[in-house]
């Protein structure tokens, strides 16, 4: 609730105004910027990477895991240096990566049937299940 006081004289107006509290704003978080893949429809044996670019806003500790049946290499890129993987995640922090840079976790697989195979990654803060980050979903269809 805002207040305005005014007091005046002849030659004299002063003014006031009270603004009330600040209000808090949310704590950032990192998100799922893009999940791009190599091919949509490879041929059974090809190689398919999918890469899940994530931003950390405010310089907070991420995970970015991979969901998918198929997973034959996991790669995790920061800065200055990339974290080991821990498949299925790659765990960004100060070690890893600095604010406000994009980061890549790049699965790779080979598609050994026809068929559709779904791949989901999220991004989520150690107070986070997995699956209740920020997350999107490809499909890739092996012929």
């Amino acid at each position: 609730m805002r207040r305005l006081v005014v007091v005046g004289t002849a030659m004299l107006i002063v003014i006031a105004a009270y603004a009330g509290p600040a209000v808090a704003s949310a704590p950032d978080r990192p998100n799922l910027t893009s999940l791009t893949v190599s091919a949509a429809h490879p041929q059974v044996g090809d190689t398919v990477t999918v890469d899940a670019k994530a931003f950390d806003h405010g310089g907070v500790e991420y995970f970015v895991y991979f969901f998918t049946p198929r997973l034959t290499a996991l790669t995790c890129v920061g800065t200055p240096s990339g974290p080991s993987p821990d498949t299925p995640s790659c765990e960004y922090n100060a070690a890893t990566t600095t604010t406000r840079f994009m980061t890549h976790t790049i699965l790779s697989f080979e598609p050994d049937v026809p068929g559709d195979t779904e791949v989901t990654a999220c991004v989520v803060t150690p107070d986070q299940h997995p699956e209740d980050g920020d997350c999107r979903t490809v499909v890739v269809t092996a012929t």
